[in-house]
């Protein structure tokens, strides 16, 4: 394969090479889970539920789903684990990875995410916001 500009080996580097990049955007169908490698280095595994809405049969709306497992490693596992929760909403950046089950021959499809964006981040508490409890009662006299 020749480019217009000649760059044979730049061409044949790339047609040797498939492209494995994802980006999916899903909500967690379960509390993160941490553990540590062999080596030590931080793990974290989640699954998400990604769906999409389609025109069925006779412009009925309709939707799909498909449920993706998740494994992150290193720092950006850690911070995974401290910033997901169950159904959070999260834009996961990451490849393709295919792994055997121990138990069998049987291989899964899993995402191995390098990045992550959460796209409802946790609400934090006003400081000025106050318990019923510390609210007064309306006072119904007043006079006008």
């Amino acid at each position: 394969m020749t480019t217009r500009d000649g760059n044979d080996a730049l061409t044949r580097e790339m047609a040797s090479n498939d492209l494995n990049v994802v980006t999916i955007s899903g909500r967690l169908t379960s509390e993160p889970y941490r553990k540590t490698t062999k080596t030590g280095a931080p793990c974290t595994t989640f699954e998400i539920l990604s769906s999409q809405a389609y025109e069925g049969a006779e412009g009925i709306p309709k939707q799909r789903a498909a449920i993706l497992s998740v494994v992150m490693f290193g720092r950006v596992a850690e911070l995974a684990h401290s910033q997901l929760r169950l159904d959070s909403r999260v834009l996961l950046a990451g490849a393709l990875n295919t792994y055997t089950q121990r138990s069998g021959g049987c291989s899964d499809l899993e995402l191995r995410a390098s990045s992550f964006l959460l796209l409802n981040p946790p609400r934090e508490e006003d400081e000025c916001s106050e318990s019923l409890d510390d609210v007064e009662p309306f006072d119904e006299n007043i006079p006008f």
